[in-house]
């Protein structure tokens, strides 16, 4: 999310920017459901779940050879904290529209339903930390969306007022948390929604992030 003295946008939360490969966590986390007897877990079976927050996630998928779920969300975080992010996790035209947005002032954050030590790592390693004026993760915040009190706490935090605010996300959670705070959302298409896309309720979509900087300009003249 991003604040501006021209446009009426508070800032962008980019849910997808850093998005760590699903292929080796559901590889290592894949080799422990087989020691205990389970199944593999299809990639798009995981994808479709990554947006309902790691408890769903991991009871899902260890399903029948599942422990107690403290337990499994320890072990499943346990190899995502030996993952090292790679160029290829971030999105293609995601560092030069963070880079364009920074230099126009505007104040980005991220709000992440992910750990706060986890998703502050992944940002530093791939050198994109320095773009976000404030990043709340699910256990740094009192309800973590879809409760629009995660997204008010960013926008407390930053000084900007809901009527100054976009969100960009990639999930219902996403769609839910945006309706539930009044801030219109950017739908990024290519994210992770189970369902159908269109259900989602958004103000715009976008199909690569180079479209970001046109479909705020859109918003903005929709808006002002």
């Amino acid at each position: 999310m991003w604040s501006q003295k021209t446009l009426r946008f508070g800032r962008a939360r980019f849910s997808s920017i850093p998005t760590p490969r699903l292929t080796s966590p559901r590889t290592r986390s894949t080799g422990t459901i087989a020691q205990r007897g389970g199944a593999a877990v299809p990639v798009e079976r995981v994808r479709g779940l990554v947006s309902r927050g790691v408890g769903e996630l991991v009871t899902a998928c260890f399903a029948t050879c599942a422990s107690d779920n403290k337990t499994d969300v320890a072990a499943f975080r346990a190899v995502y904290r030996t993952l090292s992010p790679q160029e290829e996790d971030v999105y293609p035209g995601v560092r030069a529209v963070l880079a364009m947005l920074c230099a126009e002032g505007r104040q980005l954050a991220i709000c992440t339903n992910k750990p706060q030590a986890l998703t502050e790592g992944i940002l530093a390693a791939l050198g994109l930390d320095r773009h976000f004026a404030v990043v709340v993760g699910g256990d740094r915040c009192t309800k973590p969306k879809p409760d629009p009190a995660h997204l008010h706490d960013i926008l407390k935090r930053l000084g900007i007022a809901v009527a100054d605010a976009i969100y960009v996300g990639d999930s219902e959670i996403d769609g839910e948390a945006a309706a539930a705070a009044g801030i219109p959302l950017i739908l990024v298409g290519f994210g992770y929604a189970l369902g159908d896309p269109d259900a989602i309720p958004q103000a715009a979509r976008i199909a690569h992030f180079d479209e970001l900087p046109r479909v705020l300009h859109k918003l903005r003249k929709r808006t002002s």
